[in-house]
This record gives C-alpha cells, sequence and structure tokens, in this order.
C-alpha cells in the first residue's frame, strides 16, 4: 500500500514537472501580459485577491467568480508559504520552493497550489488552480478545484 502512494505521489510530481517544462507563452488575447521572467521571490510575496470558480467533485458542482484571496510569504529563503481562501467555500495552505520566476507549483498530502506570474506595466496578475484531495484506496480523489485569476493589492 505505502508503495501504491509512493507511486501516486511520483505520478503527481511528474505532471507538475511536465506542467512547469511547458513553458510560458504570451496569453493570445491581446492584453500585454506577459510571463515574469523577472521577477524573484519578492515579486510573489503579497497580497493577491481577484475571482474564481470552485469545483465541487462531492457534488459534480461549480460555484462561478467567487472572490478570492491568495496571501504568499517568503519563510525562508525563496521558499514560501501559500495561503489560499475562498469565503464559506474553500481554504487551503502549500509550501514550497521558488524553483522559476513566473511559474509555481506545491503539492502536499491534502492540497496543491500552481500559478502563473505574469506582469504589464507595474501590475502583477496571478492565475492558476489549487487542490483539495484525499487519498483513498491507494488513490487520489481530488475535493474541490479553485480556478482562480488575480491581481496583487
Amino acid at each position: 500500500m505505502f508503495n501504491n502512494i509512493k507511486i501516486t505521489y511520483f505520478l503527481i510530481w511528474g505532471l507538475v514537472i511536465v506542467l512547469s517544462l511547458s513553458g510560458c507563452k504570451k496569453e493570445e488575447s491581446n492584453d500585454d501580459w506577459n510571463c515574469c521572467y523577472e521577477c524573484n521571490v519578492g515579486s510573489w510575496a503579497g497580497v493577491f485577491a481577484g475571482s474564481c470558480d470552485v469545483y465541487n467533485a462531492n457534488n459534480n458542482s461549480t460555484v462561478e467568480n467567487q472572490p478570492v484571496t491568495i496571501e504568499i510569504e517568503e519563510t525562508g529563503e525563496n521558499y514560501l508559504m501559500v495561503k489560499v481562501s475562498v469565503p464559506g467555500c474553500y481554504s487551503s495552505t502549500a509550501f514550497g520552493s521558488l524553483i522559476d520566476s513566473y511559474y509555481v507549483s506545491f503539492a502536499g498530502t491534502s492540497s496543491s497550489f500552481s500559478g502563473t506570474l505574469y506582469t504589464k506595466q507595474n501590475q502583477l496578475r496571478l492565475t492558476g488552480n489549487a487542490k483539495s484531495y484525499h487519498t483513498e484506496n491507494d488513490s487520489v480523489i481530488i475535493e474541490k478545484v479553485v480556478n482562480y485569476e488575480t491581481l496583487k493589492n
């Protein structure tokens, strides 16, 4: 059983790596947002606010256009703590190292967080998703998925 859990986590991390290596392209729309190639940990740290859609896998429903707050704190050298909060719907905390200037992906035992940081003039936009899940019979069962788009305050 423990080996199957290790394999499942290995597969999750493999997916995270593949997604992070896929690169960042300028968005298709003409809104001039670009990946923040010059960003550092200070760019990530702070409070981002915006809206999100929350998918609940337990009842196969989606609640759209909910307010979301993402608080990011540097807790060690290039090590981040990310708190995602959707009042009444979702809350999670994830930790991980900042390896890339514009993209992060962290996975823990019950939640994950991924985000891409964009810049336009002096603004920062963070988009991505956060998930909550649990393991059951050596499988990862997704509970909720939050797809968000935020701006740094």
